[in-house]
């Protein structure tokens, strides 16, 4: 949950838990920090790796 990567805005228990998270991981060593920050990126790119492609309407079904 340390390396979630928390949208901002999108809910109000999103937000606290974010504000929690970045006060506990201030207290942790370097070391941890930036094992925490790779993480979160490869959550980051997990989660948008995982969405469906855009639907590509093509020019001659509309014709």
């Amino acid at each position: 949950m340390l390396a979630w990567p928390f949208e901002k805005g999108f809910s109000e228990r999103s937000d606290r838990l974010a504000r929690l998270v970045k006060k506990e991981v201030s207290s942790f060593s370097a070391d941890t920090k930036n094992e925490i920050s790779l993480l979160t990126t490869q959550l980051s790119t997990l989660i948008e790796c995982s969405r469906p492609p855009p639907t590509l309407s093509s020019s001659n079904e509309t014709k």
